[in-house]
This record gives structure tokens, C-alpha cells and sequence, in this order.
């Protein structure tokens, strides 16, 4: 599980009603991540970061994105993700359509 301290913030990379994403690279590692940043004093919001962990938690497969964790800062809950290099699952499925 990757912690706070272990982050070092990179480029925003997107946008939308959920939150914000940004680049970010485990220190140690030197793997690139996505964080998602969720605003948690928006109650649709977190009816969404709720189905999200849910998701995670219940689907844990290999052909899913990869959660390695999730921790509360600055009046957010930020998601530790696998970072996927082909833009959003938006722009692929109007690639694939």
C-alpha cells in the first residue's frame, strides 16, 4: 500500500465532475501513478468515491485498473491508481467505437 509521504506530485492529467487527477511517482520506485483527487464535503461525490472503493475492493482483477491504497488529505480523499499511459476510458471507447 502506498502512503502519502511515499508521492512526489507530478502534472495534472485531467479533469471532471468526479475530481482531479494528477501525474504523480512512487519515490521509492520510481513507478508512475494517477491520484485521484475527490472532494469529500459533496455528498455526490462521495456516493461516487463510494461505489469506486467498492468497485475496487470487489472486482480485484488483472485486467482492472490497480488501486495500491487511499488516504484523506486537505479535505479530500486521494486514490492511488495504476497510471495507464492511453489517455481516459472516455477517449478509448470513442477510439474502439
Amino acid at each position: 500500500m502506498v502512503q502519502k509521504e511515499d508521492i512526489h506530485y507530478l502534472e495534472e492529467i485531467g479533469a471532471g465532475s468526479g475530481g482531479v487527477v494528477k501525474k504523480a511517482v512512487h519515490k521509492q520506485t520510481g513507478m508512475l501513478l494517477a491520484i485521484k483527487i475527490i472532494n469529500v464535503y459533496d455528498k455526490g461525490k462521495r456516493h461516487q468515491l463510494y461505489n469506486e472503493l467498492k468497485a475496487n475492493m470487489i472486482l480485484n482483477s488483472e485486467y482492472l485498473l490497480r488501486c495500491y491504497g487511499a488516504f484523506f488529505e486537505e479535505g479530500s480523499v486521494r486514490l492511488v491508481l495504476e497510471y495507464m499511459d492511453c489517455g481516459s476510458m472516455e477517449t478509448i471507447i470513442k477510439v474502439l467505437n
